[in-house]
């Protein structure tokens, strides 16, 4: 479900990459694939996956979202953390 939460992430990635590495698109090929790949995958998540769960359990709605925001506080956290670790300051 990452795909939901950080829809411009890869983006914001890429145009990091881009000031680094002039060949960026190369070397770093994931990120560069996963803008456009995410985007229609999160639709499929939500359409295929978590929409019939909740519709057969709808408990199951809460849980989600529970991991859902747990996810996100991970990520927040870890974005926090990565600048510090790199020794790079944040716009």
């Amino acid at each position: 479900m990452p795909e939901f939460f950080h829809p411009n992430r890869n983006r914001a990635v890429v145009a990091g990459l881009e000031r680094l590495y002039p060949d960026a698109r190369v070397k770093c090929e994931y990120f560069f694939d996963h803008i456009e790949v995410d985007e229609v995958h999160s639709g499929g998540w939500l359409n295929n996956a978590i929409a019939p769960i909740v519709e057969v359990q709808p408990e199951a709605g809460l849980e989600l979202a529970i991991g859902g925001a747990l996810r996100m506080e991970a990520m927040r956290r870890y974005n926090q953390y990565l600048p510090l670790r790199l020794g790079v300051k944040p716009e």
